[in-house]
């Protein structure tokens, strides 16, 4: 199973399954605070970085959590902000012209997972100190304000040091202010979808398909503000800088204010219709060019995503007329070890059911406005209205990671890859 999931599934994601389109819930806001000792004796504060940078220099914090950041300023040597319960957390500080000094590094992590936090709503790193690029907190909140097992903290130490790119990422048009002072920010992410197995059926276990069938779609996803575009003619991507790419795609798609530009490329490894996949886009430089001509350069970040991926695996159970009436749910690391999707997962799980033609027969993402995390039920769905299990063919079950990647994962009632 492992090998499974590290083979084909690997997610990227940057200062960020068509299926979720980024509909969220409303979540509970927790407070960050912090101190920079203005002292040079005894602490951190003027110890330079491997960028010449110390942190007595740092003005401004940058808390990033998903695909979505917030700029705090730092004042008389202290800063509070605030970022989403259930969400991981970056926070790194940056000069007064935002060049990256270090990010937070609490309890061996290089983000804050803001989960296990049970009624705490604020956290204090206290006094702040530099290490290379590892900004330390005399306050660790690891064990403290947030309980993790060590196996959790484990799983989440994967994720490598990244970040200093994210810091780039604010001003992608290279006026000298940050994008998101100016509305012009640009949140991009990565979706991915799967297709894993047959679900479970009552006492029946689910099943995974061959490893060898398993294709992973890569979808990147650009959202910008509506005011930013005249039309969706003449945009487009281009990049990594070295090497670029001759096969990207576009698709195009308005939702309230926001555009959405959605980017793929197509492969087809052994020459079969039913193979075709959107493999992943390399990490490195892009231009996201707008038909006004403005251009915005980013860095793309990557990380191999198969410790990561968490597995929602469905049983199905029905009444005695064969509908469908619920589904429960295990969650699995690409291991099979058992995990707690509230420390791993930053959205509710949504459902839909497809007929054997594509045609929707039950949908529900609704909650991701209106169920609060904290007394969500992960481990079993009730479905307002039984559904004929005859007449379903497939399940995709879509989440939000701890990180911010999107997934869309396929169960169906056979074990064939269909496309």
């Amino acid at each position: 199973m492992k090998k499974l999931i590290l083979l084909f599934v690997i997610a990227y994601f940057i200062v960020g399954c068509n299926l979720i389109d980024a509909v969220f819930y409303s979540p509970k806001m927790i407070s960050i605070k912090g101190e920079i000792s203005t002292s040079s004796k005894g602490n951190g504060s003027h110890v330079k970085s491997a960028n010449a940078f110390s942190l007595a220099d740092a003005t401004k914090v940058l808390i990033f959590y998903g695909n979505q950041y917030t700029i705090s300023d730092i004042k008389n040597g202290s800063f509070s902000a605030q970022a989403p319960e259930g969400s991981a957390t970056v926070i790194a500080f940056l000069d007064a012209n935002n060049q990256f000094i270090g990010n937070l590094f609490a309890g061996g992590l290089n983000m804050l997972p803001l989960v296990g936090l049970g009624n705490v709503t604020s956290i204090d790193l206290s006094t702040l100190t530099l290490d290379g690029t590892r900004v330390i907190p005399a306050n660790d909140p690891i064990g403290n304000s947030i309980i993790l097992t060590e196996q959790e903290v484990t799983f989440m130490k994967q994720v490598g040091a990244y970040y200093e790119s994210l810091a780039k990422n604010i001003d992608t048009d290279n006026d000298g202010q940050p994008d998101i002072m100016t509305g012009t920010d640009l949140r991009i992410n990565t979706q991915v979808g799967l297709h894993a197995g047959k679900w479970g059926l009552n006492d029946t276990k689910p099943v995974f398909i061959d490893k060898s069938k398993i294709f992973a779609d890569y979808t990147l996803r650009i959202e910008g503000d509506r005011k930013m575009y005249i039309s969706e003619d003449n945009v487009g991507l281009v990049g990594p800088e070295v090497d670029p790419y001759t096969n990207i795609m576009n698709s195009f798609k308005i939702k309230n204010s926001d555009v959405f530009q959605y980017y793929y490329r197509i492969s087809n490894p052994n020459g079969k219709p039913d193979e075709q996949v959107n493999p992943p886009f390399k990490a490195g430089t892009y231009t996201f060019s707008l038909s006004s001509g403005k251009k915005y350069t980013f860095n793309y970040s990557n990380v191999n995503m198969g410790n990561y991926l968490v597995l929602v695996i469905p049983t199905f159970h029905t009444n005695d007329k064969n509908q469908l009436t619920s589904i429960t749910y295990e969650y699995q690391l690409p291991d099979s070890t058992t995990v707690d999707p509230r420390n791993l997962l930053k959205s509710i799980v949504g459902i839909q059911l497809n007929t054997a033609n594509a045609q929707q027969l039950y949908q529900d993402f609704d909650m991701y406005a209106k169920k609060n995390l904290t007394n969500y039920d992960y481990y079993k769905y009730n479905l307002s209205t039984p559904v004929d299990l005859g007449k379903i063919a497939a399940i995709n079950i879509g989440y939000v990671d701890l990180l911010g990647n999107e997934y869309d994962i396929i169960w169906r009632n056979d074990l064939k890859v269909h496309y």
